[in-house]
């Protein structure tokens, strides 16, 4: 597979990620989510991120390094989100809404593909 193909499956797993904290925060079902919130090692594109094959392919890479860095800033602004919902589901939701961390993070991974 080629890396603009794996990068574009990568991103969409990211935002399968996302729509599942999102609707965790409308919904109150908070609970469920945790774990994929955490870890930034444990979803989808964290998995492939880290893998041995895609960490020996771009170690030391620019865009790779700003991707992990990225990746990692989007799951503790995920965490902290969802630690607001509990107690502000609202506040929470205009929080997730207004970040501006996975476009940024959607625009290095481009530029890795290029």
């Amino acid at each position: 597979m080629d890396l603009s193909k794996e990068l574009s499956q990568a991103l969409g797993k990211h935002s399968i990620w996302k729509n599942k904290i999102k609707r965790a925060i409308t919904t109150g079902q908070l609970d469920t989510i945790m774990d994929i919130v955490v870890d930034y090692h444990e979803c989808d594109f964290g998995k492939w991120l880290c893998s041995n094959e895609v960490t020996k392919k771009f170690s030391g890479n620019k865009f790779y390094e700003e991707i992990k860095i990225y990746h990692k800033k989007i799951h503790e602004e995920a965490k902290e989100i969802v630690e607001l919902a509990k107690k502000d589901r609202e506040k929470a939701l205009k929080m997730f809404n207004e970040s501006t961390l996975l476009l940024q993070f959607a625009n290095i991974v481009r530029r890795l593909a290029a």
